[in-house]
């Protein structure tokens, strides 16, 4: 009697669980569901049943942030572990950075990445400059981007400005990642030391010496025998950047679409020979460009002409901000391949001026498809209602 009465206790016998709607939903909307909950709804979702667990595991796990401290704890689990966690990482984030974790312990993010085989995208934070990455590799990640340390300090107190030197980043150090194709770097002074000889100035190679694909084009990144071919960067993004003599941005790849950005406190930069000659005649092989500056106060845009030289004949898309609205001659030296042209300009109070946007728009166009015969151009002109404030010099952080 005592064991019949405890097992027909409402409060105490066990219960079968009843099924959610959210169990008959097909795959594709439980995978909706979830891209529009925030992330303590989708731990709460994933108690629910082992199908709706497997659709949320891959966003709350997606993301996997980490410091160096957790590192070595967090691969041991990820190695036993029976759920499959690490399955469902696709973006790993290194928020911290560590010089002595970083050059005495390389080989603890090999091993957590290895861990992973939906790996494709690395951000990570580092001390100083890129040499110890050439001791980290994985084949899977296809996007990286990379931080200064440098930075990250700055940004602690507030502070916006350049500082005095940044820490060197050469692309070559990514030898252990050969399915780069999106690399994103931030705060460096970026280089790249295959390029040079051993007296550190650009090599000069007999055309026999150079091999052509099979359209006959000659890559960039063979015109030195000793460039390392494993590191093939398409989309390179230069927020924050410097380069400096010998180097230059062909230097960096076969690069296809570039973006470079400088904010408010970096418009130093734009005075380095190197950035002035890249303005003027970008990366051969780009096809889309971006060049971003700000564009307030309006004493700081440039006001020299973009492309001045170029040698593009594959560019398709262009994005300028931060110069002064060139002349009809900008448009008529643009490539022929060009289909897309935007070009955002800071501009005072003076309210006639925006309504010349428009008919310097149907300029370029005309100007454009008079001088290439080709097509016509898809032109956006923004205007940006700015400032007038006197020049100040801003010094670098000492």
């Amino acid at each position: 009697m005592v064991k019949r009465r405890l097992e027909n206790d409402p409060e105490t016998c066990h219960k079968r669980p009843t099924a959610s709607p959210l169990t008959r939903l097909p795959a594709e909307l439980k995978n909706a569901i979830c891209d529009l909950l925030p992330k303590h709804d989708i731990r709460a979702v994933s108690l629910v049943s082992h199908d709706l667990r497997h659709a949320a595991c891959d966003k709350l796990f997606g993301d996997f942030y980490l410091s160096w401290d957790s590192l070595a704890p967090t691969r041991d689990y990820l190695a036993s572990d029976s759920c499959g966690i690490a399955g469902y990482i696709h973006t790993l984030h290194i928020t911290k950075h560590s010089s002595y974790a970083e050059w005495h312990y390389p080989e603890l993010l090999t091993e957590f990445m290895s861990l992973c085989p939906q790996l494709s995208d690395v951000t990570m934070v580092i001390s100083g400059s890129s040499a110890w990455l050439k001791y980290v590799g994985c084949d899977r990640v296809t996007n990286m981007t990379v931080i200064s340390g440098q930075v990250q300090r700055l940004q602690t107190f507030n502070n916006v400005n350049a500082p005095a030197k940044q820490i060197s980043f050469d692309i070559d150090h990514l030898v252990g990642f050969p399915a780069v194709k999106t690399l994103a770097l931030e705060g460096f002074t970026v280089q790249r030391d295959s390029i040079l000889n051993k007296d550190g100035v650009h090599e000069i190679i007999p055309l026999s010496r150079i091999s052509a694909d099979k359209d006959g084009s000659t890559p960039v990144t063979r015109l030195s025998p000793s460039r390392n071919e494993t590191v093939a960067v398409k989309r390179l993004v230069l927020e924050n950047c410097i380069w400096q003599y010998p180097y230059d941005v062909k230097d960096f790849g076969s690069i296809e679409e570039l973006e470079v950005r400088l904010s408010k406190g970096y418009t130093v930069y734009s005075h380095n020979e190197r950035f002035h000659s890249f303005v003027l005649s970008p990366p051969p092989t780009v096809r889309r460009l971006t060049i971003d500056l700000p564009v307030e106060p309006y004493h700081q845009q440039l006001s020299w002409t973009p492309l001045k030289s170029h040698r593009c004949k594959q560019l398709e898309y262009l994005s300028i901000k931060g110069f002064h609205l060139p002349g009809i001659q900008f448009a008529a030296a643009l490539p022929a391949s060009l289909k897309q042209l935007r070009f955002e300009v800071g501009l005072t109070q003076d309210k006639e001026m925006f309504h010349r946007l428009d008919a310097q728009a149907d300029s370029y166009r005309d100007t454009f498809t008079a001088s290439t015969r080709a097509r016509t151009l898809d032109v956006e002109l923004v205007g940006k209602l700015v400032s007038i404030e006197p020049p100040t010099f801003a010094l670098p952080n000492y």
